[in-house]
């Protein structure tokens, strides 16, 4: 089955995001201020409590991770006008560092 591509237009508000997901192929533009991104692998093993928000779980399970653990993260700050892709089913962190507007287009 062809799935049409989705453009969402996202506000959000510092210290929020989504602490871990994966989904299908998508490619982000921030529009205004900042995000942090941070993406793996799907075959890699996280550590991350499901209950956990995005900032709390970041605090948590981040300096718990060994240098190899680091090795395999993909970490960006995107400022305005940036452009992220996110491979389909990799894990994906983001975090809105400010008050942010972005553009993600997604299948």
């Amino acid at each position: 089955m062809h799935q049409q591509p989705v453009l969402n237009f996202c506000f959000t508000d510092s210290g929020t995001g989504v602490f871990l997901q994966t989904h299908g192929t998508a490619v982000a533009e921030v529009l205004y201020d900042f995000k942090y991104w941070c993406f793996s692998e799907p075959t890699a093993e996280l550590r991350y409590d499901a209950e956990d928000n995005t900032l709390g779980g970041l605090r948590r399970a981040r300096p718990a991770y060994t240098l190899a653990d680091v090795a395999n993260l993909h970490e960006y700050v995107c400022t305005r006008g940036g452009v992220i892709y996110i491979h389909t089913q990799w894990y994906a962190v983001a975090l809105n560092i400010d008050e942010a507007l972005f553009m993600p287009v997604s299948r």
